[in-house]
């Protein structure tokens, strides 16, 4: 859209003044306007009043469209999708095209960023959000901004504290010098992680993920043959997590803690900290379907 500034109402009182004869002002004012830039617009946001999920911080937020600004034959040469917040301003994404997709987590970064104030809680942030055209002579435009109120990502952190250790009470009191006697060896194995004896199936399964922290390595779950259950106890942090067969995704399962299917979504870690996951398994050929539980400790 071309609007009249201070350069192009000083243009127009120039040209006033040798064409006033044979010219309107209308027709003055148009050959003014051919000689500013057109800037671009910035198509109308479909999410402009949403609450950000961790769960979906790969996800994409939405993709953002504009027109094409020009100068006379030029076309402008580079695109700045930028976020403003009271005189603070946070550039989202730097593009040559017409359009720019951001994700959940670049939002939520950027509002973050421009708004300061909000980064921990959590809160609703009305901001707006517009295109910056940039020509190669150094002319600038700027698009009509749109309102967004976006609620951001809250931090949570894990305050708890670890309780003191007491000092050990001294104990004088002398040992026997008699040899105590052997206890006999139980040869039944158990799921205790003191003498635990490996089963043929541990490692079988696994669990990978950004929550596990990373989606190239599994954590190998350990398997309890009187249940028939794979087990591990570990630290998780915000993001997604899947079960799958043998280090390879040929087999593997997602979904929800009650019905885990073959090749199912991604299962959300929403809270960080340490966790207990068993999972119970029914394979048939290259599929599977199962459950699981997630206890946090």
């Amino acid at each position: 859209m071309k609007k009249l500034n201070f350069l192009s109402a000083s243009l127009l009182f120039i040209l006033s003044a040798f064409t006033f004869s044979s010219c309107s002002s209308d027709e003055i004012e148009a050959i003014v306007e051919d000689l500013l830039p057109e800037s671009s617009q910035l198509t109308t946001p479909t999410n402009t009043e949403v609450a950000l999920q961790a769960s979906e911080v790969d996800n994409v937020f939405e993709t953002y469209t504009w027109t094409e600004a020009s100068f006379g034959d030029e076309k402008a040469s580079n695109y700045e999708l930028s976020v403003y917040y009271g005189g603070s301003v946070v550039v989202l994404k730097e593009t040559s095209e017409l359009s720019a997709a951001v994700t959940v987590g670049e939002m939520d970064a950027a509002i973050k960023e421009v708004a300061g104030s909000f980064e921990d809680a959590g809160a609703a942030v009305s901001f707006k959000i517009g295109v910056v055209s940039y020509f190669s002579n150094e002319v600038v435009t700027v698009s009509d901004p749109h309102d967004l109120t976006i609620t951001t990502i809250a931090v949570v952190e894990d305050n708890t504290e670890e309780p003191a250790e007491e000092p050990a009470e001294e104990d004088n009191t002398e040992e026997p010098t008699e040899e105590p006697a052997e206890e006999p060896v139980d040869d039944e194995p158990t799921d205790e992680v003191t003498d635990r004896v490996p089963h043929e199936n541990d490692g079988l399964w696994g669990i990978i993920g950004d929550a596990t922290g990373s989606w190239d390595a599994d954590q190998d779950l350990l398997y309890n043959a009187e249940t028939e259950v794979y087990y591990i106890t570990l630290d998780l942090v915000l993001g997604n997590i899947k079960f799958r067969k043998s280090d390879d995704w040929t087999v593997n399962l997602g979904g929800t803690t009650e019905a885990l299917v073959h090749n199912g979504d991604n299962i959300a870690i929403a809270e960080a900290g340490n966790y207990t996951i068993e999972l119970t398994v029914d394979e048939s050929g290259d599929s599977a379907v199962g459950s699981f539980t997630l206890t946090k400790n």
